[in-house]
């Protein structure tokens, strides 16, 4: 019950970009998207993101958003 794909479109209505969710699992009663790939049919370019490690009801502390505490994000 969760897309394969999704379609964008332009302001002319043409399709702009493809997004293909590749790879899914259900990580704590949650389905989650673990692969996806966005092309840009236009520009014919792509991205793709591959996700390790999903973690869900987490409590992360406010100060963890403040500019000067991004970079150390990960170690929180």
């Amino acid at each position: 019950m969760l897309p394969v794909e999704r379609n964008y479109l332009d302001g002319n209505g043409a399709l702009w970009k493809a997004e293909y969710f590749e790879e899914f699992e259900t990580i704590d009663g949650t389905p989650t998207v673990l692969k996806m790939r966005m092309e840009d049919k236009q520009r014919q370019t792509s991205t793709r993101i591959n996700v390790s490690s999903v973690k869900y009801d987490v409590d992360i502390p406010d100060s963890a958003f403040a500019p000067d505490s991004l970079p150390k994000a990960l170690d929180l």
